[in-house]
C-alpha cells in the first residue's frame, strides 16, 4: 500500500477475514493505531509469516498512540513486537484491562517460543519469536487505562472516547473526533461487539453511538442469527441439564473447549447458577487451563459488577482447578462422570488437545461448543459435522469422531445478524465499512443492511472492505 495522507489503512487482516485487527490512522501527519492484533488461524506457519510481515509493515517509531478496543489476542497480540522495534507510543486501553493484557501477552510470549521452535524443527523454516517477556514488560510501561465516555485528546485536532461494546469484560467501541479547525469528522471503530440486549454476567451494557461520519464495524456473524437473546439462555441450560443426567446414568464426560478470557468465567458462572445450590449435585467441575486460572484468580479486580457472585463461583466446592500437567493427565484418565472446561476454544492448542484425543472416540462422552470455532478446515467444524468427518485431525493425530456434539449459542460474544441490522442502520452516518468478517458473509449482508437503512429513510453507503480498501478522511 502506498502512503496516503489523512487516511485509515488496514495493517492487519480484518478487512478480509475474522482475525488480526489493526488499523493505522494518519491524520495531519499524526500516526496512530486502532488495535494491533495477531493473525490467528489453524495454520501455524502461515500465521507466523503473516504476523512477521505485518510487524515489518508498521513503522514502529512513527506510531504516536495505540488505542485498544479490548484485550483478545487478535486485537492486541502484535503490540509488544512494536516496542521491540523502538515504539514509544502511549497505549490506551479500557478500564481494568492492564492486568488482563499483561497475562495475555506473557502467555503469548511463552507460546511464541514453543511455536517458533516447532516451525523450525518440523518445517525447516528459520523462525524466532517476534517478542519476548522483556518486550511485554516494556509495552506495559506505556499502558494507560481509560474510563468509558471519558474524552481523551491525543493532540489539538484528534480525540477519542470509549463506549461499552458488551463483547467481553470492559470491551469498547472507539469514537474518534478528527478536527481540521473548521469541521470535525467522527469515525466510529466498533472493534468487536456483543449483544445489544443480552448482558453477560460481567460486562457493562451495550452503549450505542448514534452519529458518525464513517463507521468501521465487525461482521463476524453477519449472516447468522445467534442465540444471544434473553429467551435463548433457558434452552441452553436445559441442554446442560440433559447432558448431566445422561452422563450420570450412562457414564461419560462433558468436555467444553473454552477461551481463558471471559468465556471460561461465563460458563463457570452459568454452571454455578444451575447446580451450585443443589446439594445433590456431586459432579466435579474440572477447570484445566493454566492462563484461565491466572485470569480467574484476578477476575474480581477486573469486573465492575457481580463481584459477590464471582466469589461464590470461584470458591465452589465442586470446582477442581488444574494448572499442573501431571494433575491434568490424571483427570483425563478418570472414568467417573465429570464436566471439564479445557483451554483452547479453537482446538488448535491448549489443554483441550489431550482431552479431545481421549474423549472423542467414546460415544458416551459429549463435546460441548460455546462459541466461534473457525471455518471448514478447523477441527471444531469437523467435529460438529461428524457424518462428513468420522475421523478428525487433532494436533497431527487422527482421532475417531464418535462423541456426541452439543452447541450452546447463547454464550456467543459477537453481535448477530439481527442486532447488526438494528444497530448499524440506526447510526446516522455517511459510510459503513464492513470489516472483521469473511467476504462471502459481508457480500450477503450488504443488501440486508442497505434495505434496513432505506426503511429508516437514511442514505448511508455500505462498503464491503477488502485488503486494498483505503478510507480517506
Amino acid at each position: 500500500m502506498g502512503k496516503v495522507s489523512n487516511a485509515i489503512e488496514c495493517k492487519g487482516f480484518s478487512f478480509g477475514q475474522v482475525t488480526g485487527s489493526c488499523y493505522q490512522v494518519n491524520y495531519n501527519g499524526y500516526n496512530f493505531l486502532l488495535d494491533c492484533g495477531a493473525k490467528q488461524t489453524q495454520n501455524i506457519v502461515d500465521d507466523y509469516k503473516s504476523n512477521v510481515k505485518m510487524i515489518r509493515n508498521i513503522k514502529a517509531k512513527e506510531i504516536r498512540a495505540i488505542i485498544v478496543g479490548h484485550v483478545h489476542q487478535d486485537h492486541i497480540g502484535i503490540i509488544p513486537a512494536l516496542y521491540k522495534n523502538g515504539c514509544t507510543a502511549t497505549i490506551f486501553s479500557p478500564k481494568h484491562t492492564k492486568e488482563l493484557m499483561a497475562m495475555m501477552w506473557s502467555d503469548s510470549a511463552k507460546i511464541l517460543i514453543q511455536d517458533t521452535d516447532k516451525i523450525s524443527r518440523k518445517y525447516g523454516i528459520k523462525a524466532t519469536p517476534y517478542y519476548s517477556v522483556d518486550d511485554v514488560k516494556t509495552a506495559l510501561e506505556h499502558v494507560v487505562e481509560i474510563d468509558f465516555r471519558y474524552p481523551i485528546n491525543l493532540n489539538e485536532s484528534i480525540s477519542f472516547e470509549y463506549f461499552s461494546a458488551n463483547h467481553i469484560v470492559n470491551s469498547a467501541q472507539i469514537l474518534l473526533r478528527l478536527s481540521n479547525g473548521i469541521n470535525t469528522k467522527r469515525v466510529l471503530y466498533t472493534s468487536d461487539l456483543g449483544s445489544l440486549t443480552f448482558d453477560n454476567f460481567y460486562c457493562e451494557s451495550f452503549d450505542k453511538v448514534d452519529f458518525a461520519n464513517i463507521v468501521i464495524c465487525e461482521s463476524t456473524y453477519a449472516t447468522d442469527t445467534r442465540g444471544n437473546k434473553k429467551g435463548d439462555r433457558p434452552k441452553d441450560i436445559e441442554k446442560i441439564k440433559s447432558m448431566v443426567e445422561q452422563i450420570k446414568e450412562c457414564g461419560g464426560k462433558i468436555i467444553i473447549p473454552v477461551f481463558s478470557l471471559n468465556r471460561s468465567q461465563d460458563i463457570l458462572t452459568m454452571l454455578y447458577n444451575v447446580f451450585g445450590e443443589d446439594t445433590t449435585f456431586n459432579l466435579p467441575i474440572v477447570y484445566d487451563a493454566v492462563l484461565g486460572n491466572k485470569i480467574s484468580n484476578a477476575w474480581e479486580n477486573c469486573i465492575c459488577k457481580n463481584q459477590e457472585l464471582w466469589n461464590k463461583v470461584w470458591s465452589w466446592k465442586n470446582l477442581v482447578k488444574i494448572t499442573e500437567w501431571d494433575e491434568s493427565k490424571l483427570w483425563q484418565t478418570k472414568s467417573e462422570p465429570m464436566i471439564a472446561l479445557c483451554s483452547g476454544g479453537f482446538l488448535s492448542g491448549g489443554r483441550i488437545i489431550p482431552w479431545a484425543k481421549t474423549c472423542l472416540p467414546n460415544y458416551n462422552n459429549f463435546i460441548c461448543f460455546v462459541g466461534y470455532g473457525g471455518g471448514v478446515d478447523s477441527p471444531v467444524y469437523q467435529i460438529k459435522h461428524g457424518k462428513e468427518f468420522p475421523v478428525v485431525n487433532i494436533d497431527g493425530e487422527k482421532v475417531a469422531n464418535k462423541a456426541r456434539v452439543v452447541c450452546l449459542s447463547s454464550f456467543s460474544s459477537h453481535i448477530d445478524n439481527n442486532d447488526m441490522l438494528d444497530y448499524y442502520s440506526s447510526i446516522n452516518c455517511e459510510k459503513i465499512y464492513l470489516a472483521h468478517g469473511d467476504m462471502d458473509r459481508k457480500l450477503a449482508f450488504k443488501p440486508m443492511l442497505e434495505d434496513a437503512i432505506s426503511k429508516k429513510n437514511k442514505t448511508s453507503r455500505v462498503v464491503c472492505a477488502n485488503m486494498d480498501t483505503k478510507i480517506n478522511l
